[in-house]
């Protein structure tokens, strides 16, 4: 009967090790913003031309003027980031 103990004492002090390195390695991840929400700002130029920040190529709508959210896009197609929009102001350009 002893020999069962010993076995099931030794087991258990091997689960509470592993325990104790996933809850080590999951405070290593929170702690570097591992599930941080990514985001992608698209910024709309005079000509109605959106760039994006994760990639140089331009996008432009088949209806001039319209903003991505209003094409209903509210990720970014490309990186998969959160859209965030920055419509073009006229009134910056005075």
């Amino acid at each position: 009967m002893n020999g069962r103990l010993e076995n099931m004492e030794a087991r258990l002090a091997r689960v509470e090790a592993l325990a104790a390195r996933v809850a080590e390695a999951s405070a290593d991840l929170l702690g570097n913003h591992a599930w941080q929400i990514k985001v992608c700002h698209w910024t709309e130029d005079m000509d109605g031309i959106w760039t994006r920040s994760c990639s140089e190529t331009p996008w432009e709508f088949n209806s001039p003027g319209t903003t991505p959210s209003e094409n209903g896009m509210r990720f970014c197609l490309e990186c998969g980031g959160e859209l965030i929009e920055h419509e073009y102001d006229c009134e910056k350009e005075d």
